[in-house]
């Protein structure tokens, strides 16, 4: 098999600071083998906390061209964009607009009628879905209608979802979907008048100054984009995304909640510090009140169901995180006020990107051992 080599290069970044090498990082040391052995593409990583940000950059964001990864280099967040469309319908709650616990009925009439599987029949759900439940993959919809998740506007998604029975009845059961996240974007239409992803941009995107996060990259912007890759007997094959149209940029696709987003890493720490940070962005732009980022921040899941997910975020301990199909993943310590995100374009993964992932989160998980304010203020 023929052996690929990387380039690897790492910022140290102090918010104001300039981009250096640091080969004695903890976290350079943990990602840096794997890229020097040709058995990784590229790596995004970000770590904040104390309002310092180191960033490391290792390996190529396209392997043919040897384009090197930066923080300006554009990703495919997929089920990442869950978490920003959750708190941009939070928004509305805020402005006492909708109740968590309306049911679904009272925006999308259709769904007065709704069926459960039962057997080989259908049946009336024993309760009504509500707004809570489609956030938080409680409401019984099944995953997704078809690929690929950009062929669709949300409304009709809405309407399709309505018709086709639920897999188990609303409130029982955790089960993923990309269909319920839409169903949101719905009624978020419905109670704003707007496109979904217009009301995500004016009071989400734009407040954080979340400058490259979209539904359809420009031509700059796709210079920009992290190739993604599939593995064939471990060497990297670029590929195009399998859930989504190409090239992204039309507009005959749709905007698609559960997954459609394109960001960078520096866009990614600014929705994650505004999580870190209450509900507030580093520029203090409010994005969610005290009150509604509590609610964000506890399991929505039901007591008896295990797995800890709030809405369009997993819960832990002071912790609320989420990943995304091709291996992107962030999170914020609201009690620890930081950050960690790890950025990559891979379509399933090897053995060598999961041992790389476990070594990044591993040395990660020990933020004060290298991130401190004044040590890296005094470099």
């Amino acid at each position: 098999m023929k052996k690929i080599c990387f380039l690897v290069s790492v910022c140290v970044v102090v918010l104001t600071g300039v981009c250096r090498a640091d080969e004695a990082s903890p976290i350079y040391a943990a990602l840096a083998s794997f890229a020097e052995n040709g058995k990784i593409p590229g790596i995004v990583s970000v770590v904040w906390k104390n309002g310092v940000k180191r960033a490391d950059c290792v390996g190529y964001a396209d392997l043919a061209t040897r384009r090197p990864m930066t923080e300006n280099s554009l990703f495919w967040i997929a089920s990442q964009t869950k978490a920003i469309g959750a708190v941009t319908f939070l928004t509305l709650l805020d402005e006492k607009k909708v109740s968590l616990d309306d049911p679904v009925e009272k925006y999308l009439p259709e769904f007065a009628t709704v069926r459960v599987k039962d057997g080989k029949t259908t049946r009336e759900p024993k309760s009504k879905m509500t707004l809570r439940q489609i956030l938080s993959h409680t409401s019984g919809l099944p995953f997704f209608p078809a690929m690929p998740i950009d062929a669709r506007p949300v409304r009709l998604l809405a309407s399709i979802g309505a018709k086709t029975p639920l897999e188990s009845d609303p409130g029982t059961q955790y089960r993923y979907s990309n269909w319920g996240i839409d169903v949101a974007m719905a009624v978020l239409e419905v109670v704003t008048e707007q496109p979904f992803e217009k009301v995500m941009k004016e009071r989400v995107l734009d407040p954080l100054e979340m400058k490259d996060a979209t539904f359809f990259p420009n031509d700059e912007q796709m210079a920009r984009l992290a190739t993604s890759y599939r593995f064939d007997q471990g060497t990297p094959v670029a590929i195009t995304v399998n859930q989504l149209q190409f090239p992204y940029s039309l507009h005959t696709r749709y905007t698609e909640a559960g997954g459609g987003l394109f960001a960078t890493p520096s866009d990614l720490l600014k929705f994650y510090a505004m999580l870190a940070n209450g509900g507030t962005g580093l520029n203090g732009k409010r994005i969610l009140s005290p009150e509604t980022f509590a609610e964000l921040t506890r399991k929505q899941t039901p007591e008896a169901v295990k797995n800890p997910y709030s809405f369009g975020l997993h819960v832990g301990d002071g912790t609320v995180s989420h990943g995304g199909a091709y291996q992107t993943w962030g999170e914020a310590n609201w009690r620890a006020k930081s950050v960690r995100l790890y950025l990559v374009q891979y379509c399933g993964g090897n053995q060598d990107t999961g041992a790389c992932r476990k070594a990044w989160d591993r040395v990660t998980s020990e933020l004060p051992t290298f991130v401190d304010a004044e040590q890296m203020k005094n470099r």
